[in-house]
């Protein structure tokens, strides 16, 4: 399908393919995928799990706090907690991409990133905030409170009857 070329991925446009207005594509055209595409592909994607995250999140806190017997609510907390932790995992993986991505367009002085980073470095890049830090934070606070849920006989402020 592509060939790998200066460290990108050259995909052949094939001849055939059309567009919208029926125009066929030159023969022989290629688009070159640079590490600028592939940041916006990385953030958008990292951008769309932490949406999904957070909905997952918050239908667990909801599944939780609406839970008619102890056995439900212990159920819900447990699975979420499992569900929540294995999407905030993709996330930390996604993030950890962003960062490379980003490191190696740092190297470029002329390049936008590089450019907008420097004139905006006051008390350094917050971007594992989101990628990182909040998954962790709702993730150990729903496993925290599936734990005292199932050993903890103080903690029956939530748990329905």
């Amino acid at each position: 399908m592509g060939e790998i070329v200066n460290g990108g991925i050259t995909i052949a446009m094939d001849s055939d393919v059309h567009e919208d207005n029926d125009m066929k594509k030159p023969s022989g055209v290629s688009r070159q995928w640079d590490m600028s595409q592939e940041r916006m592909f990385i953030e958008n994607l990292l951008n769309q799990r932490f949406n999904f995250f957070l909905i997952i999140f918050s239908a667990v806190i909801a599944g939780a706090m609406n839970a008619k017997t102890l056995i439900q609510f212990r159920f819900v907390l447990v699975i979420g907690s499992v569900i929540t932790t294995l999407i905030g995992i993709t996330l930390e993986r996604s993030q950890e991409k962003l960062d490379i991505i980003i490191n190696e367009l740092f190297k470029e002085a002329s390049h936008p990133v590089t450019v907008v980073d420097k004139l905006s470095r006051r008390g350094g890049t917050k971007r594992r905030i989101l990628g990182i830090l909040i998954p962790r934070i709702c993730c150990s606070l729903l496993t925290a409170i599936a734990i005292f849920s199932l050993f903890g006989k103080q903690f029956n402020v939530w748990m329905p009857k």
